[in-house]
C-alpha cells in the first residue's frame, strides 16, 4: 500500500523522571518476601503509518504508570519444592491506544486504566528424575474513564487482556 507521510511532522519534547522503590525481606534463609513501586512513563508523539493524505500528523500525549506489586519467593523441602506468588496493580493514565481510523492505524490517549492480577508457580522435584510444574495466572484489566466518543467502553480493555492462563507440566531427567 502507498504510504503518505506529513511534510511538517510536529516539534514535541517530554521530559519524565520516573523512579522505582522496593523492598526484599528474607525471614528465613529459603523465604524471600517483596514489594515495589514503579512509576512508569511512555513518551508522547505522533502517528505516521498513514495510508491517506493528511496534512497533520495526529498526536497523542505522554502515558504515565503507577505500579504496586506485593511477592513472595520459596524454595522448600531441602530445595525439592519451590513456591512463587506475586500480586501487581498498574494505575494508568492517558493509557496509549491504538485505534483503526478508516485506513489509518493511530495511536490515541484513550483515558484511565486499571490492571491488576495475580501470577504463581510451583516446581515440585517428586523423583532424582521426575519434576512437576505448575503455574497459573489471573488478569483482570479495564478502562475506567475514557476520552472521547472513540475511546473503549468502560469496563473493556481490549482483546488479550484478561482470563486465568494455567499450564502442568513433567518432566523427566535421564
Amino acid at each position: 500500500p502507498w504510504s503518505d507521510y506529513p511534510s511538517n511532522p510536529p516539534n514535541r519534547c517530554f521530559k519524565n523522571f520516573s523512579a522505582k522503590f522496593g523492598i526484599q525481606i528474607h525471614p528465613y534463609d529459603d523465604t524471600m518476601i517483596e514489594a515495589s513501586y514503579t512509576a512508569g512513563y511512555k513518551v508522547g508523539g505522533w502517528s505516521t503509518r498513514l495510508q491517506n493524505p493528511t496534512s497533520v500528523a495526529p498526536q497523542f500525549d505522554e502515558e504515565k504508570a503507577k505500579t504496586y506489586e506485593l511477592g513472595f519467593k520459596s524454595t522448600l523441602l531441602d530445595n525439592r519444592l519451590r513456591l512463587n506468588i506475586a500480586m501487581f496493580k498498574t494505575d494508568y493514565s492517558n493509557i496509549q491506544l491504538l485505534f483503526q481510523r478508516g485506513t489509518n492505524p493511530v495511536i490515541e490517549n484513550a483515558g484511565t486504566a486499571d490492571i491488576k492480577g495475580i501470577e504463581a508457580d510451583l516446581t515440585a522435584k517428586l523423583s532424582d528424575n521426575l519434576s512437576l510444574t505448575m503455574s497459573a495466572g489471573y488478569l483482570d484489566a479495564k478502562m475506567t474513564n475514557g476520552h472521547g466518543a472513540t475511546s473503549p467502553e468502560r469496563g473493556h480493555l481490549g482483546q488479550g487482556a484478561g482470563g486465568e492462563p494455567a499450564r502442568v507440566g513433567a518432566q523427566k531427567e535421564g
